[in-house]
């Protein structure tokens, strides 16, 4: 614990330390981790403006979700993070919900004449929970998903999403 502490205590040895060393510290301190990955939220947010806003016809948001998934460096990075860890998980979760709690809807800022620049992207957030969910799923961290109520759900939509219907087992 004493080593950890020391890890701490300087900035650039903790951005230097492997991810199992980092892994024993949020676990001791959770809120360090959620931190990190509210951070990580922020970029995907900030990416995800900056590809609806140069939109193009190969925007990533359109794309598959598999594939989506599979180039998003950020949820890789989350997915990462947690390895299979349900409290690190959760952490993720919370933070992900906390940044989805405090990003604006685009009917609540078209109402009420406010302009924000994160007015529309309260659905991408959102789909960043599903997203991990899914990226879970893809990995070998599966074991966690059981515990999740949203994941039955989650994993429903991107079967849809991918076939483009909805089919009778699906309902």
């Amino acid at each position: 614990q004493d080593k950890l502490e020391k890890i701490m205590a300087d900035p650039a040895l903790y951005e230097n330390a492997p991810i199992d060393v980092r892994r024993h510290i949020w676990l001791s301190k959770p809120d360090l981790f959620r931190d990190e990955v509210q951070e990580l939220v922020k970029q995907f947010v900030d990416d995800v403006e900056h590809q609806v806003s140069n939109f193009a016809v190969d925007c990533p948001v359109l794309k598959n979700p598999r594939e989506k998934r599979a180039n998003c460096k950020i949820l890789k990075k989350i997915v990462g993070m947690t390895s299979g860890n349900k409290d690190l998980y959760d952490n993720a979760v919370l933070a992900i919900k906390s940044a989805f709690n405090t990003t604006q809807l685009h009917a609540q800022v078209v109402f009420s004449s406010i302009r924000g620049v994160d007015s529309y992207l309260q659905p991408f957030v959102a789909s960043l929970r599903s997203g991990l969910l899914m990226a879970l799923h893809d990995s070998e961290f599966k074991d966690i998903l059981r515990r999740d109520e949203v994941y039955k759900f989650a994993w429903c939509m991107d079967a849809c999403i991918r076939a483009n219907s909805i089919d009778e087992k699906q309902r």
